[in-house]
């Protein structure tokens, strides 16, 4: 598409220009960043002056290239884009914006306002990303309004974007943090678990019970250094891709396993530690149980 000038461009920028000669009434709060891309320097002053006294800070660019080192430099919280410019089209600059890696330049709010009123056109910058479509002359009061309604949204995804960051950060350490007490913890049960085998093997030093005990610290060591050892595996596996399947297993065998760790215990105290289970029968579980 030929790049025009502001006058080939906009045969009705009389008109347009009495039209958004219009003042609004003075804000003072923060609104955000606009930038507005623009080469008929009129138009841009009349949005400029009523974007400022509306609380907004403004920035301006008169053709694409101007445009997109201010974007990448300032993130605007909005776009107002003029489509027929100098050197690099609105057309152009909105398919930058949306395909830009920075999620937060990426979603930046775009109002194109143009010469070009057609139904085709209006349909392609919606295509393309646009949020708004204005066709000259508009109304500068109502471009106001849309652009607070738009920065309010932006304000509002960012704001989405740092609380998920956060809690992604939350959940890095919280992970790093598990790691290292579930590290720590296998090397002390390999502590303690080596020591009981070696009174164990004392047999000279131990009474029959004593023997008994030590056993039982033995084995109860080996058990939860074996599970801190598949924690830190799982672990390690979930974070490669790909997803940690279901196993089956004979939950029989496993009640086994539970009985020979317990049953020392229970022959040291009043109460009686059975297990019934049919033989053969099998559950699914997730690697972690």
């Amino acid at each position: 598409m030929p790049l025009l000038s502001s006058e080939q461009k906009s045969p009705q920028s009389a008109t347009m220009r009495s039209n958004q000669v219009q003042f609004l009434k003075p804000e003072k709060e923060d609104s955000g960043r606009v930038l507005i891309v623009e080469d008929e320097a009129e138009l841009s002053e009349i949005l400029e002056f009523n974007l400022i006294n509306q609380g907004f800070e403004v920035l301006t660019a008169a053709d694409g290239l101007e445009a997109c080192r201010i974007i990448g430099r300032e993130k605007p919280d909005l776009i107002l884009l003029d489509l027929l410019l100098p050197l690099l089209n609105g057309w152009e600059i909105c398919r930058m914006v949306r395909s830009h890696h920075d999620l937060a330049v990426a979603r930046t709010p775009i109002i194109m306002l143009s010469a070009l009123g057609s139904g085709d056109d209006r349909l392609k910058g919606y295509q393309l990303g646009a949020d708004l479509y204005l066709a000259k002359p508009y109304n500068v009061k109502e471009v106001v309004i849309k652009s607070r309604h738009l920065v309010a949204q932006h304000h509002q995804f960012l704001g989405l974007v740092d609380k998920l960051a956060s809690l992604r950060q939350w959940a890095e350490q919280q992970d790093q943090w598990q790691h290292a007490l579930f590290h720590e913890l296998r090397n002390q049960l390999t502590v303690i678990s080596g020591m009981a085998q070696q009174l164990r093997n004392r047999t000279d030093l131990l009474s029959p019970r004593s023997e008994k005990f030590a056993e039982q610290i033995s084995c109860s060591s080996d058990y939860l250094g074996s599970l801190a050892e598949n924690y830190l595996l799982v672990r390690k596996v979930e974070g490669q891709p790909g997803r940690l399947e279901s196993e089956s297993i004979i939950l029989k065998e496993l009640l086994d396993e539970l009985w020979a760790l317990f049953k020392p215990l229970a022959e040291q105290s009043p109460c009686q530690l059975e297990f019934d289970c049919p033989i053969g029968f099998i559950v699914t579980v997730h690697p972690v149980a």
